[in-house]
């Protein structure tokens, strides 16, 4: 095992270096930011320009400088607008699904969740498509408009791609598809929603709308699900082991969740999010930490077996 890929690996395990910048919440939601103050990852991204920028990445490094922007950095629109031409003419047209629709394709192996080449991101079609609703409301072009239905499109289609799931509880919105079975990755769902809350809001789209509506009472009765009694879970795919969000994503759960219980009212949310800032010491994040072995080594296991 190199130096590099044992460093990488240990960085991972404690959410630490680039990709786990701060996740606060946005400064501006409430006026047409957006939901998480994504500016750490300018900066971030400044220092490393070696790293390839996936679909998601420059969605959320867009929304950055759009923090900016709205902060009073004269310069900082004109990044932003770069940026979501740069998501505009990367996107691809669906296969399946929405006639119209765009996809944003990832071509990395994801074996944690069985995902065939390519898979699709639920959460990166919803932030591009709030990267577009942004881009409408400060040129006042219908282009940007056209392109945020298009983004959105797959997320609001069910089907044999899985963006849009129809579970007993309601539909969830599924951030890693199509898998073997569904993932139910509860910050990529939250991410997804925001999208959708975006297109629903600002263009008054029906469909946009009604699934908002559905998924948020279907977030509000799966919450209890992502519950261990001592931390949340990341997953609800039907690991070997049970998927403990680590502490990274945990503290995104609350922040998420607290946005949530801002934007709707709905008591539930702040509820979860007070009980899991309870449960965030620094011994249950250890036990986080220290579940992933056993969870990676599990997960393995169960691979070769159905490879035989």
């Amino acid at each position: 095992m190199s130096p590099r890929f044992l460093n990488r690996a240990v960085a991972a395990a404690l959410s630490r270096g680039y990709g786990y910048e701060p996740h606060e919440a946005g400064t501006r939601y409430d006026t047409g930011g957006y939901y998480i103050d994504y500016r750490p990852k300018i900066a971030s991204h400044l220092a490393h320009p070696e790293f390839a920028l996936g679909a998601a990445d420059t969605a959320q490094l867009a929304l950055g400088w759009h923090e900016r922007a709205l902060l009073g950095d004269a310069s900082a629109a004109d990044e932003f607008i770069r940026l979501a031409g740069d998501l505009a003419r990367s996107g691809e047209a669906a296969s399946e699904g929405a006639s119209d629709a765009l996809v944003w394709p990832y071509s990395v192996a994801l074996p944690k969740y069985a995902a065939p080449i390519p898979w699709y991101s639920a959460m990166a079609q919803g932030q591009i498509a709030s990267v577009f609703i942004r881009a409408f409301q400060h040129q006042a072009d219908d282009r940007w408009a056209d392109l945020a239905r298009r983004a959105l499109a797959p997320v609001l289609t069910p089907g044999p791609q899985g963006f849009l799931n129809e579970t007993p509880d309601g539909l969830v919105l599924e951030e890693v598809c199509p898998t073997a079975a569904p993932s139910h990755i509860l910050n990529g769902w939250i991410f997804a929603l925001w999208g959708v809350r975006d297109v629903a809001l600002a263009l008054g789209d029906d469909d946009a709308n009604r699934v908002l509506a559905a998924t948020t009472d279907c977030l509000v009765r799966t919450l209890p699900r992502y519950d261990t009694g001592r931390w949340s879970r990341y997953s609800l795919y039907p690991h070997p082991r049970t998927d403990l969000a680590k502490p990274f994503y945990h503290r995104l759960h609350i922040t998420q969740l607290g946005v949530m219980h801002a934007l709707t009212g709905i008591a539930e949310f702040s509820k979860v999010a007070q009980c899991w800032r309870s449960y965030d010491t620094r011994p249950a994040a250890l036990v986080a930490i220290a579940s992933k072995v056993p969870f990676v080594l599990a997960n393995r296991a169960q691979r070769r077996r159905a490879a035989r």
